[in-house]
């Protein structure tokens, strides 16, 4: 499965973190690969950004939303998940861990016009992620 990691920029050392969590044998029930943008296309303009993130979407089974604090106000991510809808991917919000965001209180605008569709789930042990990640599909 490959999935995409939609998250606000400034969150990206809790992110990594996640991947790090993720490639862990230890989770074996979610084989996956990461096509998510992990460089900076800031300098390139927006044009070349929404380029870089569709091409890496469509690539993508699921999309999942890191959420932190940040990620409500993100440029992007309302953006991300909206062309995850448009293209059929499955999708899951995922609180960051020691993030002050309940479910569906300081999440992404999406999840709140999604609700019944799309859910958000509060940080748990690396299966109960996985098994997040598993529904989303």
């Amino acid at each position: 499965m490959n999935l995409f990691i939609s998250f606000d920029w400034d969150d990206r050392q809790q992110v990594n973190g996640f991947r790090s969590m993720l490639s862990n044998p230890i989770v074996n029930n979610l084989n996956h690969r990461d096509t998510s943008v992990k460089h900076d296309y800031s300098d390139d303009g927006n044009q070349a950004i929404r380029k870089a993130i569709l091409q890496k979407i469509q690539q993508s089974n699921v999309t999942v939303c890191l959420i932190s604090q940040k990620t409500r106000n993100s440029r992007w991510v309302n953006w991300e998940l909206e062309q995850s809808r448009l293209n059929n991917k499955g999708i899951v919000g995922i609180v960051l861990k020691d993030q002050p965001v309940t479910t569906l209180q300081g999440c992404p605008e999406f999840f709140t016009r999604y609700q019944e569709h799309y859910s958000v789930h509060k940080w748990g042990t690396p299966d109960a992620i996985a098994q997040c990640i598993l529904n989303a599909r």
